[in-house]
C-alpha cells in the first residue's frame, strides 16, 4: 500500500480472510497481525482528515452521549461527545460508516461528525455512560421504596401504590419509547443472577436495550402489568393484556 503500512501480499491475504469472516478490511488487518489498532486508526484519521483522540472517557457529555439510545451505541461502536453549532460529535471506530451516521442524524435531528477513536475505549465508555443513568434511577427508586422493604412487602398490596412513583413510572417509559423509535418488535426483560437485562427485537435479532438493578424486577413488571390491565397478583401463568401508550420521549 502507498503508506507502506502493510505489503501487497499481506493485503491479498487479508482480503481472502474478510471474505470469510465478514469483518472491516481494518478489523481483519489487526487480527492477522499485520498493524497495529493505533496505525490502522492514525492512517485512516489522516487519510479521512478527521481527528484520532486516544479515549472518548474524559471527553464525553453523559447528557449529551444518552441522546444516542444505548442500543444504538452498542450497535454501531459509537458514543456521542459533543454538541457544537446545531453538530452532534461522536466518536466511532468507522467513520465511513454511513448507516450509523444517518441512524444517528435521524433519531437525534442534528448533523452528526465523526471522530475515531479505539473500539475497547469506545466500549469502556458506553459502559460508564449507560450505567451510571441505570444506577442514578435504581439509587433514587431505593431510596425512596425499597430501602426499608422486606422481600414480603414488595409482594402486598403495597406494590401498587410503588409501581406508580415517578422513578418507576419513568423508567418504564423509558424502555418503551426506545424500543418504539427503534422499531423494536419485542421487549425482552430478562432477570439475571445480579442484574435484569433489557433487550429489544430489532430486525429479527435480539439487542442489549439495558441493565437495571435486580430489585427493580419486580416493580418495572408489575407497573406494565398495572398499564396493561393484567393481574398483578399472577406469575405463574402466561398473561395477556393491551395498553395505548404516549409519550414525551417517543420520536
Amino acid at each position: 500500500m502507498s503508506n507502506g503500512l502493510i505489503t501487497d501480499e499481506q493485503l491479498e491475504e487479508a482480503l481472502g480472510y474478510q471474505k470469510v469472516n465478514k469483518k472491516r478490511l481494518g478489523e481483519t488487518l489487526v487480527e492477522l497481525g499485520f498493524v497495529s489498532d493505533r496505525e490502522i486508526n492514525e492512517t485512516l484519521a489522516k487519510k479521512l482528515d478527521v481527528e484520532f483522540i486516544e479515549s472518548p472517557l474524559y471527553l464525553v457529555d453523559d447528557t449529551v452521549a444518552r441522546l444516542i439510545p444505548e442500543s444504538m451505541a452498542r450497535k454501531y461502536k459509537i458514543v456521542g461527545l459533543g454538541l457544537r453549532s446545531g453538530s452532534l460529535t461522536i466518536a466511532t471506530t468507522d467513520p465511513l460508516d454511513f448507516e450509523a451516521i444517518e441512524d444517528v442524524a435521524m433519531i437525534t435531528g442534528l448533523n452528526v461528525k465523526t471522530v475515531i477513536s479505539f473500539e475497547s475505549e469506545i466500549e469502556k465508555t458506553i459502559n460508564r455512560v449507560y450505567s451510571t443513568a441505570s444506577e442514578n434511577i435504581a439509587e433514587s427508586i431505593d431510596e425512596e421504596s425499597l430501602s426499608r422493604l422486606s422481600p414480603k412487602e414488595l409482594e402486598d398490596a403495597g406494590m401498587e401504590s410503588r409501581v406508580d412513583s415517578a422513578p418507576i413510572v419513568k423508567l418504564v417509559n423509558s424502555i418503551i419509547s426506545e424500543a418504539y423509535n427503534l422499531n423494536a418488535s419485542d421487549i425482552h426483560i430478562e432477570p439475571e443472577e445480579f442484574e435484569t437485562r433489557i433487550r429489544f427485537r430489532i430486525d429479527g435479532d435480539l439487542l442489549v436495550y439495558n441493565t437495571i438493578n435486580k430489585n427493580l424486577h419486580n416493580l418495572v413488571t408489575t407497573r406494565i402489568k398495572l398499564i396493561a390491565g393484567m393481574n398483578i397478583a399472577e406469575k405463574r401463568v402466561p398473561l395477556d393484556g393491551s395498553f395505548k401508550f404516549k409519550s414525551e420521549y417517543v420520536t
